[in-house]
């Protein structure tokens, strides 16, 4: 059986490396707004669900566990929130 190509895989032939790791734990109502990133930015939802909206991109996208996201410098600015209808 082959093995497809994963994340890890693809960001290891780009030559990416961490630059920085950090973690949110978050419950009740909650929103953030995120400036543009220097750099891409990896993020995965670990546990629950949230909302990504991305300012020019249209409707904003429902993420459950297991989900990841990229987004990429240059990138307008991003918000995530937990509200049952969206951001």
């Amino acid at each position: 059986m082959r093995r497809g190509i994963g994340t890890c895989d693809i960001l290891t032939l780009a030559g990416a490396r961490c630059v920085r790791v950090g973690c949110l734990k978050a419950g009740g109502s909650w929103a953030l707004r995120f400036p543009p990133p220097q750099k891409i930015k990896l993020t995965a939802v670990v546990k629950g669900a949230c909302w990504l909206a991305v300012d020019g991109e249209g409707a904003p996208l429902r993420l459950e566990t297991g989900d990841v996201f990229v987004v990429g410098n240059g990138c307008d600015v991003h918000r995530t929130a937990n509200g049952k209808n969206g951001p």
